[in-house]
């Protein structure tokens, strides 16, 4: 088992990340294989298939094959790495096409799947805490695609040079969504100042015709106590 660890600066709980791919991979793999199922197939996937010149036999053997490997991931001590597990199920006789198209399928669900998880762990307003691994793959990447069209690249700085351009734009990112999300705060409380100050307003104005209902109440009260005490010395003046 992987020794656990917390980030730099972090005085959070233990973390291992290893224990979230062990979670995450069964269920991402079984929305893959589903989705090689036929009647998920596209108008998109079937012209693949076909440009690939492989057969549905060629998928479904794929498919138990590569579900049969995972047999030796949890059943056989010996299996240390991956590859042997493939090996012992057959994988490698899988026509090649058919081998890279499954891959494909489970790299449609990881690619969705992060996309999710990222969204989730990034507050809004805020910039993702995934910020700079992303930077770093995002260099990666334009070093690989540089390379397969033949530009050339002198050194390692050139790439290690767009890395530190695209953190610096993701600093500045994240820069403009807290200023954004301070300007939205900032906007909000102003609002709720004035719907505060007007509400007080309003309930000075019920305070005071409260006051009035009440005074005129009282007046009107004693008017009629008035009354009731001439009413009643007339009446004992005519029965006297």
């Amino acid at each position: 088992m992987t020794t656990q660890f917390r980030p730099f600066g972090s005085d959070g709980p233990l973390y291992s990340p290893q224990r979230d791919l062990a979670y995450i991979y069964a269920p991402a793999m079984k929305e893959a294989l589903t989705a090689l199922d036929r009647v998920q197939w596209t108008e998109e996937i079937r012209e693949l298939i076909g440009q690939l010149g492989i057969t549905e036999a060629d998928i479904a053997l794929g498919v138990e094959r590569l579900v049969e490997a995972h047999k030796y991931f949890v059943n056989d001590s010996d299996v240390d790495v991956p590859v042997k597990a493939l090996i012992y199920s057959g994988w490698y006789a899988t026509p090649t096409a058919a081998r890279y198209l499954i891959y494909g399928r489970l790299g449609e669900v990881i690619l969705g799947g992060f996309f999710l998880a990222l969204r989730d762990v990034t507050q809004q307003g805020k910039a993702s805490p995934q910020a700079a691994d992303i930077a770093d793959f995002i260099a990666a990447g334009v070093g690989v695609a540089r390379r397969l069209r033949d530009v050339p690249v002198e050194d390692e700085e050139s790439v290690v040079h767009e890395r530190d351009r695209l953190k610096a734009e993701l600093v500045m990112a994240k820069r403009a969504l807290s200023a954004s999300r301070d300007q939205v705060l900032a906007a909000e409380v102003q609002q709720l100042q004035q719907e505060l100050a007007e509400a007080r307003k309003a309930n000075e104005s019920l305070k005071s015709l409260a006051e009035a209902v009440h005074d005129g109440y009282e007046r009107e009260l004693a008017r009629l106590r008035t009354m009731r005490g001439w009413v009643s010395e007339k009446v004992s003046r005519v029965f006297r």
